[in-house]
């Protein structure tokens, strides 16, 4: 039976069912979230290389893909405050996803990282033993009681993708095979990558080193480095003399790593390094000079890894 041409045009303009509309938060959850969509679409980044997420008021442009999104992924208010509001208007009519909020997500309390950074080799915190939800009373300012750099835990990132994988397939059940197999696929990259990382660090554990901000705690727990001081705390307050004074004791009494990051200034790390045996090695967690994309994650990673093995040799 021939179909007539009447049908046959609105066959033609009837649209398959598009790939839904996914917003991602910062480059690493963008880049998980891509590697499991590849193949049927992309993500959006919702925040470039150049912003932090801390205090920023969104652009036309990311309120209008924040208005337009079927999904929303992000590490929720901890990591930034400044979302929490605009995600509320802006994105009612999606599923909003708070990565750290997920029970199965490993959460370190930051007082705990703190006191565990003054403890030298006695503070590596046990993930398995963590229990994720502590008392929220207490105000690190922007952070909050508990560290939100969570997705330096390679493990949190591994338990993210099915979580990824089964949201998108809810919204996209013609898609759910392959948004499963990319999120197996992806986190058994993942495990290869983490072991490689165990293998390249385990020549120096134990060996203490210095940072400016405590922004790795979960990095460091995962694969037990040894920070003997950090400058700031998890929530980034400028330092104080007595911690510089502490990090350049510890400096004199043989510690020659430093990690830095991109907001450190010039003048702190001149005043860290002239004297000692310290060399600054600038760390970013956001991975914010790597490009966005599905591959964006396993750099970081990487990128971190080899700068705490070139730092501390």
């Amino acid at each position: 039976m021939r179909l007539a041409p009447s049908l046959l045009a609105l066959l033609a303009a009837t649209p398959a069912l598009a790939e839904p509309k996914v917003l991602a938060d910062l480059p690493p959850v963008h880049s998980l979230v891509a590697q499991v969509m590849e193949g049927i679409g992309a993500p959006t980044l919702l925040l470039d290389r150049a912003t932090s997420g801390h205090d920023l008021s969104l652009r036309p442009s990311q309120a209008s893909a924040a208005q337009d999104a079927d999904l929303i992924f992000w590490i929720g208010p901890a990591m930034s405050p400044g979302l929490a509001k605009p995600f509320e208007t802006l994105g009612e009519n999606a599923r909003i996803i708070a990565l750290m909020e997920q029970p199965e997500t490993l959460v370190i309390d930051s007082a705990e990282a703190e006191a565990h950074h003054h403890d030298g080799e006695e503070g590596h915190a046990d993930h398995d033993d963590h229990e994720a939800h502590e008392d929220r009373a207490e105000d690190h300012h922007d952070h909050g009681p508990e560290d939100p750099h969570v997705w330096l835990d390679p493990a949190n990132a591994q338990a993210w993708l099915p979580l990824i994988a089964a949201a998108l397939s809810e919204k996209d059940p013609a898609n759910a095979e392959a948004y499963s197999a990319n999120a197996t696929r992806a986190a058994e990259s993942l495990a290869t990558q983490s072991a490689e990382i165990t293998a390249t660090l385990a020549p120096f554990e134990g060996r203490e080193y210095l940072a400016t901000h405590r922004a790795f705690a979960y990095f460091e727990s995962r694969f037990h480095l040894t920070p003997a001081h950090a400058l700031t705390g998890i929530d980034a307050t400028a330092a104080g003399p007595r911690a510089m004074e502490e990090v350049r004791h510890a400096a004199e009494e043989g510690v020659t790593c430093l990690i830095t990051e991109p907001e450190t200034s010039a003048a702190t790390v001149a005043t860290l390094t002239e004297g000692t045996g310290l060399t600054a090695h600038p760390l970013d967690p956001l991975g914010r000079d790597i490009a966005p994309g599905p591959d964006h994650y396993g750099k970081l990673l990487q990128a971190i890894a080899e700068t705490y093995a070139t730092c501390l040799k």
